[in-house]
C-alpha cells in the first residue's frame, strides 16, 4: 500500500512495470484520474469493518468544530453518524460513500431499516432525527462525491477486480497505490490521506481480531500533507498483525515552520522507529535530530604529554562519548548513497549504495 502525496503519474507507471514483471495485481486510486494513469480502480473504505470504524472514517472527512459554540453540534452530529452506521451495518445492506449519502437523504428508507432491526433503534433514530440537521453532513460528503474523482467512490455493480478493498488486497497480495496531490488538492489530500490511514488501521485490526497475520508493506511518502495524530500509535500497535511501514518524513524543520502539529507527529514517528535510512541532508536541525536519535557510543581517548625535564612521554586515557554517525558524514553523502541505522540492535551505521530497481 503506497500513499504518494505528490500524485506522480510517473510513479504509477514505474510501479506498474514492477507489478507486471512480478505478476502482481495493481490497483490505483487518484485524486486526478485520467487516461494516462494505469489500473485506475474505485475505492470503498466501507467494504469491511464494524460500524464504529465506519463512523470514524466518516468523521475523518468532516471538519472539526472551529469554536466552542460548535462543539455541541459536532458531538450531536457524531452521535447521528454512529447511529446511521449501526443501522446500515446491522441491516447488512451494501455500503459505499454513495449509499451512505443516499440513506442520509432518504430519512424514510433509513427509518424502515431501523424499525426492522428493533423498536428501540427505531425510536432512537426518530429522536436523533428531531435533534439533528443532516444538511451540513450531506454537503461535506457531497464535496467528495461530486468532485472530479467522485466516480471512484461509486462501487455498486463493479467487479471486485475494479474495487480497492484493503483487507482483500492484503490477503491476495495485491499492490495498491493512492495518488494524492498536496500541491493542487491540499484539503482533499489531507482528509483522504487520513481516511486511508484509518482504513489501513482497520484492516490490520480485523486480522488481529480473527487471529490472522498478513505481512503488509505500507509506504507513506510526503506524509506531512496527510499526517494524522494517531499515526505513530497505529504503526506501533499493528506491527504484531503484520504491518511494516516506510515513512518519508521530509524535512522535520521545514514541516515545523509550517505546522507544529505535523512536527509533533513526525517526532513521535522517529521516536517509534528502529530502522533509519538516511540520505544526504542539508538542514542542520534535521541532522542534529537524527544523529541524536541514532545515539552515541563510549570510546577510549588517549592523550599524551612530553616532559622536557625527564625527557619522557606520559599517556593518559579517558572514556568519551562520540556520535555513531557524524553530521559531516550525512552532509557529504553523494546521490544514491545513504546510511542504514538499526537502533534496536545497536548496529553501527552502515554506508550503502542503493541500487535502482528496474
Amino acid at each position: 500500500i503506497y500513499i504518494d502525496g505528490k500524485g506522480s503519474v510517473k510513479l504509477a507507471n514505474q510501479i506498474k512495470q514492477i507489478c507486471d514483471k512480478y505478476q502482481r495485481r495493481l490497483k490505483v486510486f487518484s485524486l486526478d484520474p485520467n487516461q494516462l494513469i494505469p489500473n485506475i480502480a474505485a475505492y470503498n473504505p466501507f467494504a469491511f469493518g464494524n460500524f464504529t470504524e465506519w463512523k470514524n472514517k466518516i468523521i475523518t472527512l468532516t471538519q472539526e468544530a472551529d469554536n466552542k459554540g460548535q462543539e455541541h453540534y459536532s458531538l450531536q452530529e457524531q452521535s447521528y453518524i454512529s447511529l446511521l452506521c449501526e443501522i446500515l451495518h446491522k441491516s447488512n445492506v451494501y455500503v459505499d460513500l454513495e449509499a451512505i449519502i443516499a440513506y442520509i437523504k432518504d430519512r424514510d428508507e433509513l427509518q424502515k431499516l431501523a424499525n426492522r432491526l428493533s423498536p428501540e433503534i427505531g425510536s432512537r433514530l426518530i429522536k436523533m432525527g428531531r435533534d439533528t440537521d443532516e444538511s451540513d453532513l450531506i454537503k461535506v460528503l457531497e464535496t467528495f462525491y461530486y468532485s472530479h474523482y467522485g466516480d471512484l467512490f461509486v462501487t455498486t455493480n463493479k467487479d471486485s477486480d475494479e474495487i480497492i478493498n484493503l483487507v482483500e488486497s492484503i490477503e491476495n497480495g495485491e499492490v495498491v497505490l493512492f495518488l494524492l496531490d498536496a500541491a493542487s488538492y491540499k484539503r482533499d489530500t489531507n482528509l483522504l490521506g487520513k481516511l486511508i490511514i484509518n482504513d489501513i488501521n482497520a484492516a490490520f485490526s480485523s486480522f488481529g481480531r480473527s487471529s490472522k497475520r498478513y505481512n503488509g508493506y505500507c509506504i507513506f511518502d510526503e506524509f506531512a500533507s496527510y499526517a494524522t495524530s494517531n499515526m505513530a500509535s497505529i504503526l506501533s500497535m499493528q506491527r504484531d498483525n503484520g504491518l511494516h511501514a516506510i515513512v518519508g518524513t521530509q524535512s522535520i524543520h521545514a514541516i515545523s515552520v509550517e505546522n507544529s502539529h505535523v512536527k509533533r507527529v513526525a517526532v513521535e514517528l522517529i521516536a517509534n522507529c528502529n530502522t533509519f535510512i538516511i540520505h544526504k541532508i542539508n538542514d542542520p536541525h534535521d541532522i542534529e535530530l537524527l544523529i541524536n536519535t541514532i545515539g552515541t557510543k563510549m570510546h577510549i581517548e588517549v592523550s599524551h604529554s612530553h616532559g622536557s625535564a625527564e625527557n619522557q612521554t606520559r599517556y593518559t586515557t579517558r572514556m568519551v562519548e562520540k556520535y555513531l554517525i557524524r553530521a559531516q558524514d550525512i552532509r557529504s553523502l553523494q546521490a544514491g548513497f545513504g546510511y542504514i541505522c538499526r537502533t534496536v540492535i545497536l548496529q553501527k551505521p552502515v554506508k550503502v549504495k542503493f541500487l535502482k530497481l528496474n
